[in-house]
């Protein structure tokens, strides 16, 4: 006997790919002269989503200097510094408590709630940057979340830990982390 397949129990998988290219030209000023002329650089990011029944995970290859002229000299993948990254990577479900359904989310997150443009739950417990200049792949928190639908709204009960990133961190980034 052949059971059908559900659409959620299939692979899936969706890309994305952004290109950046930076320049800067140095210019004498009245207290110090340039030193050098002008710097370029090619940078990448390839986003792959990918989802099985409820879980599902987003990784990222990010490549800054793909291409570097530095001073007069062209290198193509000499200083490359490439990462790969997994953004997110989480179980979403139900349970069934009685007659209640709860909303689970369990692993590594982006929370996004849609509450508006200057503000994002998730700079609670992972802030970013606002107005980056270049390629940023933002990574998610550890999350649990537990998310109640009634008459009124939904109430979510949620625990985070933002130490889960991988990329290199300054000392006030890491200075921000919190677990809670």
């Amino acid at each position: 006997m052949v059971a059908p397949v559900a659409a959620n129990d299939e692979w899936s998988f969706e890309w994305d790919w952004a290109v950046s290219y930076e320049t800067a030209k140095l210019r004498d000023s009245a207290f110090m002269e340039a030193q050098g002329s002008a710097r370029d650089s090619l940078n990448a990011l390839l986003d792959v989503q990918v989802n099985y029944q409820n879980i599902s995970g987003l990784f990222t290859l990010y490549s800054q200097g793909l291409y570097l002229n530095q001073q007069g000299e062209h290198e193509w993948w000499g200083e490359a510094d490439n990462q790969l990254l997994i953004r997110e990577l989480a179980w979403q479900g139900e349970w069934q408590v009685g007659d209640t359904t709860l909303d689970v989310s369990a692993g590594k997150l982006r929370v996004d709630w849609g509450v508006g443009y200057g503000y994002r739950p998730l700079d609670l417990f992972k802030p970013y940057r606002q107005n980056p200049v270049g390629l940023v792949a933002e990574e998610g928190a550890g999350v649990f979340s537990l998310s109640y639908y009634d008459m009124s709204g939904v109430w979510t009960a949620i625990a985070t830990d933002s130490s889960w990133g991988q990329q290199d961190q300054s000392a006030l980034d890491q200075a921000a982390e919190q677990r809670g």
